[in-house]
């Protein structure tokens, strides 16, 4: 444990070269709890910090390692599903890692598909008549490919197809 004024650090790592922690601040979890982050952090090399404010709220980063573009950060509001709200943001997180999808891009097509994965996936495969008939996940390549898609995304959201 480091203590650093009133703010006390619990470092939960495994032992290896690389480590890939999973940090609580100013939160204790509990020891199984504890178990299942370090797993979970290994088997997806990401880093995982828990932090409890003062108001009780808990927030929590997700990182994939040495990959500060793929970092989710939420909000959790039920400690009870505290390891199954940590496990879906990984998993959202190595998503869009493997298909090398911005964040920001991501959180804006789970606002509007509703989190369906599998929505979201088959949106970006197929082709799009705004996109001038390519995909977007072919566009996300090309120079500006991510502000024609968003341009896209807040003309749907708004209804404008002019």
């Amino acid at each position: 444990m480091i203590k650093n004024g009133s703010t006390k650090t619990f470092l939960l790592k495994y032992q290896e070269s690389n480590d890939m922690p999973v940090r609580a601040i100013n939160f204790k979890p509990s020891r199984s709890t504890k178990l299942k982050l370090r797993a979970l952090a290994k088997r997806y090399e990401v880093s995982i910090t828990i932090d409890e404010s003062e108001s009780e709220k808990v927030f929590v980063r997700v990182m994939k390692i040495l990959q500060p573009d793929y970092a989710m950060n939420f909000q959790i509001s039920d400690r009870s599903s505290l390891y199954e709200e940590i496990e879906e943001k990984v998993g959202e997180v190595i998503m869009c890692y493997r298909m090398k999808l911005p964040i920001v891009l991501f959180n804006e097509l789970n606002k509007q598909f509703k989190q369906k994965h599998s929505l979201i996936a088959r949106w970006f495969r197929r082709p799009k008549a705004p996109l001038e008939g390519k995909r977007p996940i072919d566009v996300l390549k090309e120079d500006g490919g991510l502000d024609k898609i968003m341009g896209m995304l807040e003309r749907m959201k708004t209804g404008d197809f002019s």
